[in-house]
């Protein structure tokens, strides 16, 4: 459930809003690292993620 947050001055305010775009792209880059790393990871062994995750999975 989310609760509503009352700032008393308008730096705070400012603040937090930084904070939630600060995370919102840090969340982004992360996602895209990700990807990349299995793309790498792809190209390099010829596996996919599933087909790696089925084999441990004794599929």
């Amino acid at each position: 459930m989310k609760t509503v947050e009352k700032y008393t001055t308008f730096e705070q305010l400012k603040a937090a809003e930084k904070a939630a775009s600060d995370t919102k792209a840090s969340l982004k880059k992360h996602a895209s690292f990700e990807m990349l790393v299995n793309k790498i990871y792809i190209a390099k062994t010829g596996k996919s993620m599933a087909s790696k995750a089925a084999t441990l999975n004794g599929k």
